[in-house]
């Protein structure tokens, strides 16, 4: 029937890729023109977000 996926690690993946897409998109430094790229940096910085979902706090906009 396809494949099986764990829907709330899925939904939170979503947030943090939406979340850092938009975050790299109003970066200046960073420029991610293609949606794979952006994706990919997004992920990269799981952890980062976890953190901010954990402890409402984010290092980058200070």
């Amino acid at each position: 029937m396809g494949k099986v996926i764990d829907l709330q690690e899925y939904r939170i993946e979503q947030q943090y890729i939406a979340f850092y897409s938009t975050r790299l998109d109003l970066s200046k430094d960073i420029q991610y023109k293609d949606k794979e790229n952006r994706r990919d940096a997004a992920k990269k910085m799981q952890l980062s977000y976890m953190r901010v979902l954990t402890y409402g706090i984010d290092n980058k906009t200070s």
